[in-house]
This record gives C-alpha cells, structure tokens and sequence, in this order.
C-alpha cells in the first residue's frame, strides 16, 4: 500500500476567489494569450505618486510616437505611462495645448 503526503482529509481547502470591494469594480484575473488566470500580489511593487499631472491621452499609439518626434513638444514631455498616454509637466500644460492646436490638433481638455 503506497501512502499519500499528505493525507487528502489533512489537504487544505483551495483558495477562494477575492471579493470586489464594494463600490468599486475589482477584477481579480490577468489576461495572458487570450486565456484568464487568477492571480494574486506575490511581492510588492514600487509606486509612484504624482500630484498635480498633466496627462495627453491619443487615440492610437502612432500619434503619440508623431508628438513626441517633435522637439517643441518633446521637451514638456516628463514621461510616456503607456502607448497612448504622455506626462506633460504642469505648468506647461496651457503652451502644450497651444502648440497641439498650431500644429492642426483639435486636444479635448477635461480638468
């Protein structure tokens, strides 16, 4: 008789699935090549926060590339946060929209 380790009565229970926080939406899968995989935080991740951001959000990942290839509206840009949305310092916000807009963009400004 071969013995298992350990015991299936002694085995402990599979893991409940988190609950959404109330008021809130909270989905609880990872997307990896069209299949959802359940996961949980393993270590913690570095985090930035920042007060006070301009943010420019394009439609497509190339208009972004096209603003940040122009030098009069490359050097407001602190950072790219993903392929559509740039960090714009601040305080330049107004000449940003300013040059958006002499350069043929009409940008939509929510504050």
């Amino acid at each position: 008789m071969r013995a298992t380790w350990p015991h299936p009565a002694r085995r402990p229970a599979p893991a409940r699935p988190a609950e959404p926080p109330r008021g809130g939406s909270f989905i609880p899968f990872e997307l990896d090549h069209g299949f959802a995989i359940m996961s949980r935080p393993s270590a913690r991740m570095p985090v930035k926060l920042h007060k006070n951001v301009t943010l420019l959000r394009t439609v497509e990942p190339v208009l972004a590339e096209e603003l940040m290839a122009r030098k009069s509206l490359a050097r407001w840009v602190l950072g790219r946060l993903s392929d559509t949305v740039l960090l714009v310092q601040p305080e330049e916000s107004d000449a940003v929209l300013e040059e958006l807009r002499k350069i043929g963009h009409t940008p939509r400004v929510v504050r």
